[in-house]
Formats: C-alpha cells, sequence, structure tokens
C-alpha cells in the first residue's frame, strides 16, 4: 500500500532557525556547534554550504588519495 505523499496542509514550515546547540566534544557537555536563533533559513543554509561543501572535499581528498594517517577520518 502507498503512503499519500500530498503536503499536509495544516504542516507549516519555519522561515528561521531556532536556538539548537550539537556536536558535544567533552565531559563538560559543551557543544562544538551552535543555531542561532532569528537567522532566515535562507541565509543559514547559503552559510552552511560552503562549510558543508570543504568537509566534503577534504574527507574526499583524504580518502582518495590514499593518505596513511587516518588520525583525521573517523
Amino acid at each position: 500500500m502507498l503512503k499519500n505523499l500530498q503536503p499536509r496542509a495544516h504542516v507549516k514550515i519555519a522561515s528561521v532557525t531556532a536556538n539548537r546547540a550539537f556536536g558535544v566534544i567533552d565531559s563538560d557537555a559543551r557543544p562544538m556547534f551552535q543555531v542561532v536563533g532569528g537567522i532566515s533559513a535562507e541565509d543559514a543554509l547559503v552559510h552552511a554550504s560552503p562549510i558543508l561543501k570543504s568537509a566534503y572535499e577534504t574527507a574526499y581528498e583524504l580518502t582518495d588519495n590514499g593518505w596513511s594517517h587516518t588520525g583525521l577520518i573517523w
């Protein structure tokens, strides 16, 4: 049985970001990253896209070139 893939009319999509911390890095549970609330979703995506592209390209180069130091690759 196929699910109905039509969007629900009553679902509202947020157009701004909400405060959110993530990426716990130590025993004190301090976050590595934090999303600042009140930023337009489009501006946040424009800012995040080149950062994600850079992370992707770095991981690709490290794995594609057979780099022997794997400490940076989890």
